[in-house]
């Protein structure tokens, strides 16, 4: 037996969109729809936390601070040209540390890192567009410099300017 009564049949949209539509700026879903005041209030936190977060990096590396590979991550996706200028910082201040390491006495120490504080000053005179970053590396050789004097690797040198003397 057939049914010929289409009420129990499924009923088909009244209106069909084009697969072009949805996709088209035309027929924007989150254009036509308001956002929810909580999604709102929410994205405006998260926003607010990034501002937070990235003012608290740019104000450790100023300060001539090492960043924590989170932090250099976190430059490099919210805030790309900073992240450039942080890794020249970093591996400004590793090369500052392995020749202090190299050095064989305090003497030649302490020269290494008022000879590269003295190629920044000269740069930044001869290229202005360095300043920044050159103020911030030497703010990172002062750090990387106190920490330095601290450690027992450098109360083991000498102080003279001498290079290797055997007494004998």
């Amino acid at each position: 037996m057939i049914i010929k009564n289409t009420q129990f049949q499924a009923s088909q949209p009244k209106f069909r969109i084009q697969l072009e539509q949805l996709r088209s700026n035309s027929f924007n879903m989150k254009e036509k729809m308001p956002k929810h005041p909580i999604l709102e209030a929410l994205e405006k936190t998260q926003e607010e936390n990034k501002g937070r977060t990235l003012s608290q990096i740019l104000d450790k590396l100023y300060s001539g601070k090492k960043l924590t590979q989170e932090e250099l991550k976190f430059l490099r996706e919210n805030a790309p040209e900073m992240y450039e200028k942080a890794l020249k910082v970093m591996k400004a201040r590793e090369e500052l540390e392995r020749q202090m390491a190299q050095a064989k006495t305090k003497e030649q120490v302490e020269t290494i890192k008022m000879s590269m504080n003295a190629s920044l000053i000269a740069g930044a005179k001869s290229n202005p567009d360095t300043a920044e970053v050159n103020s911030i590396i030497m703010e990172h050789y002062k750090d990387a410099y106190n920490e330095y004097t601290k450690t027992e690797e450098y109360k083991k040198k000498k102080g003279g300017n001498y290079d290797t003397f055997e007494d004998g």
